[in-house]
């Protein structure tokens, strides 16, 4: 509604698009207004670390270039009809930040008395959106996280813990089922895991995780989110105002060659070493020392001290500007979409069912147009990562 004066109703003002500047949230489309002032395209990206680090070189450094980590694209002839209304597809341009999960889980607890209630959000979401309710079955919703811990759940091969904590921690349920289990996500002394979502020294304690000192989180924030299912990540991508990547939609972003930039490397032994010239691609992880340095390192550590925490390895989106899709999907400009190639292998979904993985992977793996395949609900790796697609 408008404002009247005088019997004239003056009609309200047009909300404000991503990066002009703001107010409050209620200044911009997304409902979003982020901490310098400017409208950003979802929630998660009001904050600076993991909300706006995406892009060229680490904060504090010489060129720096930095954009919101929720900048999205138009992919170019892709368009999906949504509550009778056609409308054009786009993909964010970057993989989603374990800052911009902190974000989420924030305002959950904003919103159910200081409980992580994503299940009940979501089940009141599918209600009101159909291509939601699609992602995110019914059989899967009861996988979503209702209270931090002591949530018990059978997910074969026995009952084990689905709260918040246990989710985004070191639990496995698909490889190695248990606490630790064989994903690369749990912290243990000695295990090279290398979750990038930040615990305080308490709740690390608590799963007998060698803890990170706070001083880490700002870095670990602006990492790729990793170990955590491809349900939770299409349950934040639509608290972000979107979706979990569609198949149809992540195979137009990649491209139509072997990699996003094009066929090269096109044999498997020339992978080894032209894929780290485009990616944050390792052939393999083991063994790094003087002579075998990662591809990719920051914070710059001492390789021993990789055995309780690898995570220094695993880039912030968009740090790898040779990794950038050859489609380009604004007339005039090389803007495209970032890491689709490396860094995290990519979950996506179709009408329900989730499926990978698309690219390579830090720690060797190459799945080059790698959409296909099936990957169970309750999967969650270290490898693994996730971006968002909006309609608009």
């Amino acid at each position: 509604m408008g404002t009247s004066f005088g019997g004239v109703t003056v009609p309200p003002a047009p909300k404000c698009e991503a990066g002009k500047t703001c107010g409050v949230d209620g200044d911009c489309s997304s409902g979003a207004c982020a901490f310098n002032k400017k409208c950003v395209e979802g929630p998660s990206c009001r904050n600076l670390n993991g909300g706006y680090t995406c892009g060229a070189k680490e904060v504090g450094q010489a060129g720096v270039a930095h954009e919101s980590c929720c900048k999205t694209l138009p992919v170019p002839g892709l368009t999906m009809m949504h509550d009778g209304v056609q409308k054009q597809v786009y993909v964010d341009k970057y993989e989603i930040t374990a800052g911009r999960i902190r974000e989420w889980i924030a305002d959950m607890r904003r919103m159910y008395a200081g409980a992580p209630n994503i299940k009940a959000w979501i089940d009141a979401k599918v209600a009101a959106d159909a291509l939601v309710a699609s992602q995110i079955t019914e059989a899967n919703r009861v996988y979503l996280p209702m209270q931090d811990n002591n949530q018990i759940t059978y997910i074969a091969p026995g009952n084990i813990d689905i709260g918040l904590n246990s989710q985004i921690g070191p639990t496995s349920y698909y490889r190695g089922w248990s606490t630790g289990g064989t994903s690369g996500c749990y912290l243990g002394a000695g295990g090279y895991g290398h979750r990038t979502y930040w615990f305080d020294a308490a709740l690390s304690a608590s799963f007998n995780e060698v803890p990170r000192p706070q001083s880490q989180q700002a870095i670990l924030d602006q990492k790729s989110m990793n170990c955590m299912t491809p349900v939770m990540f299409a349950a934040f991508c639509a608290w972000d105002g979107g979706y979990l990547i569609s198949q149809q939609a992540i195979a137009a972003a990649y491209g139509p060659d072997a990699w996003p930039w094009g066929p090269s490397p096109s044999a498997a032994e020339d992978r080894q070493t032209i894929l780290p010239m485009y990616a944050n691609y390792n052939p393999g992880t083991s063994g790094f020392n003087a002579t075998k340095t990662p591809t990719y390192l920051f914070p710059v550590v001492n390789y021993d001290t990789f055995a309780n925490d690898l995570s220094p390895v695993i880039a912030a989106p968009g740090r790898f500007q040779t990794d950038i899709s050859q489609v380009k999907p604004i007339a005039g400009s090389d803007e495209s979409w970032m890491d689709l190639g490396g860094n995290m292998i990519e979950w996506s979904n179709n009408n329900g069912t989730f499926h990978g993985w698309t690219g390579a992977s830090f720690e060797g793996h190459i799945y080059p147009r790698g959409w296909t395949g099936t990957v169970v609900p309750v999967d969650k790796y270290g490898k693994g990562g996730g971006r968002c697609m909006r309609l608009r």
